[in-house]
């Protein structure tokens, strides 16, 4: 019943303050015909789906929407776009992102294969290009895992020389089922990149990124980004966190809900002083230096309206 009552209100009673004009968010451009490209008993596709929607997406701490790679042109502005499993991009779709993405201090963030199918062929310089990174690929080989390097880099440095798994999750198959392999391999081979990880069989760079200045690029040749790596990638791109750990969060701007892993206080954080109005009792908390504190009992779900006092 409170439940429906919030509902009709953020339906019905429009947020005037809200930050849904914000660009400090994550869109996540999500390619369906991929599946065509991908051998039928793959799990590619549907593994990393489920894990970055179930693990990954909504423990970040940022804000973020999923769009089809279709509808990419009328998706809202933002400072980050990931690229999932977009095996081909056309050449409009490309000279789109060209014009509109790279640029603005953006963060493009690509798994595997992006474009490696152009009018249907494969061509691995097509990808390169779209990327900004020179790409190579062996079709003996395949990726076994992704092993951080290089942790001094601002991307790495936050983790402390902790290991994060969780590039590659394998389907409950044996070891030499074609469900399990990532491949071909496919490795950056650019000078002008900076290795954050490689495939610890054969030492090819696996993680890359390269910073052109007015936007950045990032590589990544496995399904899965880990969330903590994700959060790293953004605010190395200087974009704040709406949240400082790693509990579920969903926000827009207008609306905020958390589902607390752990009990504790959680900071919320806009680019601005807000109200956060708790949408189960009607109670307002004000923020004080753009921030406000949660404090949260373990699996406790709070779902608040978030208005700017800025006059």
């Amino acid at each position: 019943e409170k439940t429906a009552k919030i509902y009709k209100k953020t339906i019905t009673i429009p947020n005037t303050k809200s930050f849904q004009d914000s660009d400090n968010r994550l869109n996540i451009i999500y390619a369906t015909d991929a599946y065509k490209y991908f051998c039928a008993c793959s799990s590619f596709c549907s593994l990393n789906t489920h894990r970055h929607i179930q693990q990954n997406f909504n423990r970040n701490g940022f804000q973020w929407e999923a769009f089809l790679k279709s509808d990419m042109t009328k998706a809202p502005k933002a400072k980050a776009w990931f690229f999932m499993n977009a095996l081909n991009i056309s050449q409009e779709e490309r000279e789109w992102i060209d014009k509109n993405l790279k640029r603005d201090g953006n963060i493009l963030i690509w798994l595997y294969a992006p474009g490696i199918y152009r009018d249907d062929k494969m061509d691995l310089a097509y990808a390169s290009e779209i990327i900004g990174m020179k790409l190579a690929w062996d079709t003996e080989s395949h990726l076994e895992d992704i092993k951080l390097t290089n942790l001094n880099h601002p991307v790495l440095s936050d983790l402390n020389g902790k290991t994060v798994k969780g590039f590659v999750e394998k389907a409950d198959m044996p070891e030499d089922s074609n469900i399990n392999r990532i491949s071909p391999e496919i490795y950056v081979e650019d000078a002008e990149a900076v290795t954050l990880g490689i495939n610890p069989t054969n030492n090819r760079t696996t993680f890359a990124v390269r910073d052109f200045g007015t936007y950045k690029s990032v590589y990544i040749a496995a399904p899965i980004v880990p969330h903590k790596i994700m959060r790293s990638l953004l605010i190395w791109n200087d974009m704040p966190p709406t949240m400082d750990t790693a509990d579920c969060l969903y926000g827009n701007g207008d609306l905020i809900g958390i589902n607390a892993a752990e009990a504790g206080d959680k900071t919320i954080t806009f680019s601005e002083d807000f109200e956060l109005e708790n949408l189960w009792d009607g109670g307002k908390l004000v923020s004080e230096d753009c921030q406000v504190k949660l404090n949260l009992k373990a699996k406790e779900t709070f779902i608040g309206r978030i208005y700017k006092t800025k006059k």
